[in-house]
């Protein structure tokens, strides 16, 4: 047989063919390596493998036991880095083969592989290596509902979302992992690296699977990678754990607002499946903002109601109040309701949780549905309705509280005729404390998760309950209060003898025993007032004075005549719904009564029933 030297003529040969074909093969390899004539890589055993996995490739005369560098250089790509320790693997030859791993570095992709030891290079082996990805899995992601956020004033509005699973690229080969929105074109975050752009805005997408190039490798006749047909997105950020469990997408373009279906694509693997998640309508803070002024508009436009149907509020003494006062100002006492308190908070805690609850689900979650109620907050609200209307016949029945002091205060919440009342007390505490208590709850959900109005407990239905019923309980048990609706006041002429003052006194559950207290007190510095009122009906100022602007004296004893019998009032009528010993208008006539009572000027009369309970009223002498 033919030879030179000791090598078969074929091989020799086969050589030379071999260095004649290079420059249109391996044409990126550094010209000053010399490239191995005796060496050849036939082919790669497995062609398809993943990171960490065995590649071997059969060749014939491979430097047995000599360390070789295997390089991998992407196919995608017009040049071929050989100096990236990234794409770099070490393995020791054998006459026939070389055994190496892929490393972990090694991005996803296609490889021609090249063999480089003691200062030469194989020619490349015949075909592509494929570095490929085990099938991902997207168990769940978070926020379940992402809000859009903004990185400046001038910035667009993003989402960012992270999805947790198995199987994704992590550490520095995070951008290998796609997101893709509603199945669309994956969507890829940009980077100064080429082969992290491929299919980027600057790279051209081929065609078709076998389209020709002038990649590393470019026959016609071998097949080329098909990068992901989406482009890159700007301000589109990829992280991911280095176990591959969690990768965090953010700045995804706030124009996939409302429900989409989330997967996860890795590398031009199979997407996983995908899960739905719903990219918030608007802030987080605005389902929170719009009910409040919901709520301070809904409050307007019913006060504006109010007032254009009853115009002014206006008190039993004439003075003008604030329109709200109307909701909750019982108008035969004068004084605030805890019965219409406890209905309109209950009433006004619901209402806000629900629309909050409703603007969340449909603006963030874009759920648009009439938001689900639980099943015990009806009891609540019927337990308010309830109390209130039980209250009103109670007092049909019973007769009103007491009036207490002649203007409505808060404490008439608490109060009954000027006395603290302890179940009303208790009740006024727990209606606020709850109320306020079921709106902070539903505040503090937040709006990407609420599913429905706080759960009342029912422990806590028992406790509303039965603090209702003590406070119908007390004010059924209780008697009536007075309260004084007019006073007609008349002074016998100066120089009579004895002068008398005569007090008519009407309203209701005014007390006609002795047991009764009455008390008038004088308007301090003024004795003549300007504008004073005529004889008989109470003065129109805008702002009655306080119980510190009069001095009191107590009428008693003036009210024993000369025998020393004391003198009860005269009952004009009866009040049969309080009892026998009350009465709706009453005539009190003074004998030689205080001297200061009789002058011009603007006076307080206080009638106190014998259990405490007060009502006032003023009257002037003209």
């Amino acid at each position: 047989m033919l030879s030179v030297g000791n090598r078969p003529l074929w091989r020799s040969l086969v050589g030379i063919a071999v260095v004649l074909c290079l420059p249109s093969t391996v044409h990126s390899a550094d010209p000053d390596v010399p490239v191995s004539t005796t060496s050849i890589v036939k082919n790669i055993e497995n062609s398809e493998v993943e990171r960490g996995q065995l590649v071997k490739l059969n060749g014939e005369n491979l430097a047995s036991g000599e360390l070789v560098t295997v390089i991998f250089c992407n196919v995608a790509l017009s040049k071929c880095d050989e100096n990236d320790q990234n794409k770099r693997a070490m393995a020791f030859a054998r006459p026939d083969s070389i055994s190496f791993t892929v490393p972990h570095s090694v991005p996803l992709g296609r490889y021609e592989v090249r063999i480089k030891y003691s200062d030469k290079v194989i020619p490349p082996a015949p075909g592509v290596l494929r570095v490929k990805a085990p099938q991902a899995t997207l168990e769940d992601i978070s926020p379940p509902v992402p809000f859009a956020e903004k990185a400046g004033a001038n910035e667009p509005e993003t989402y960012s979302v992270v999805l947790f699973g198995t199987n994704f690229s992590g550490g520095d080969l995070a951008w290998e992992n796609k997101l893709l929105v509603k199945g669309n074109l994956p969507l890829i975050a940009c980077d100064g690296d080429n082969e992290k752009n491929v299919g980027g805005p600057n790279k051209r997408i081929p065609e078709s699977k076998n389209e020709p190039s002038n990649s590393v490798g470019g026959s016609t006749d071998a097949p080329l990678p098909l990068p992901s047909a989406g482009a890159c997105t700007a301000k589109l950020g990829v992280n991911a754990t280095l176990d591959g469990k969690s990768v965090q997408f953010t700045g995804i373009p706030g124009e996939y607002y409302g429900i989409n279906k989330l997967s996860v694509q890795v590398g031009d693997e199979v997407p996983t499946e995908g899960r739905l998640v719903t990219f918030a309508y608007v802030s987080r803070t605005f389902p929170l903002i719009a009910t409040l002024v919901a709520m301070v508009a809904l409050a307007a436009l019913i006060g504006l109601i109010i007032y254009r149907g009853k115009g002014k509020a206006i008190s039993n003494t004439g003075r003008t109040l604030r329109t709200g006062s109307l909701f909750f100002l019982d108008e035969e006492t004068n004084t605030y309701s805890l019965s219409k308190f406890q209905f309109y908070a209950w009433t006004f805690a619901i209402l806000t949780g629900y629309t909050y609850l409703s603007l969340a689900l449909s603006w963030v979650q874009g759920k648009f549905e009439f938001a689900h109620v639980p099943a015990n907050l009806p009891w609540l609200f019927g337990t308010a309705v309830g109390t209130s209307i039980i209250a009103n016949q109670v007092t049909n029945y019973k007769g009103n509280k007491g009036q207490g002091d002649i203007e409505p205060k808060l404490s008439d919440f608490f109060t009954q005729g000027g006395l603290v009342a302890p179940e009303r007390f208790q009740y006024f505490l727990w209606t606020v404390i709850g109320s306020i208590w079921f709106i902070l709850l539903t505040f503090s959900i937040s709006p990407a998760e609420i599913r429905e109005l706080p759960t009342v407990p029912q422990d806590f239905l028992l406790l509303t309950g039965i603090s209702a019923v003590g406070y119908l309980g007390g004010k059924a048990a209780r008697k009536a209060g007075p309260r004084i609706s007019t006073i007609s006041a008349e002074a016998s002429a100066a120089g009579t003898t004895p002068r008398t003052l005569t007090l008519l006194v009407t309203g209701g559950g005014l007390s006609c025993t002795n047991a009764a207290l009455m008390r008038i007190g004088v308007k301090q510095g003024q004795a003549t007032p300007a504008g004073a009122a005529p004889a008989g009906t109470a003065p129109t100022s805008a702002a009655p004075a306080t119980a510190s602007a009069f001095s009191f004296k107590d009428v008693v004893p003036n009210m024993i005549d000369p025998a020393g019998k004391s003198l009860l009032p005269d009952i004009i009528e009866k009040d049969q719904d309080a009892g026998d010993d009350f009465a709706k208008a009453i005539r009190v006539t003074l004998k030689s009564p205080d001297p200061t009572w009789l002058n011009k000027g603007e006076y307080r009369f206080t009638l106190v029933n014998p259990d405490g309970q007060k009502a006032e009223a003023d009257y002037s002498l003209p």
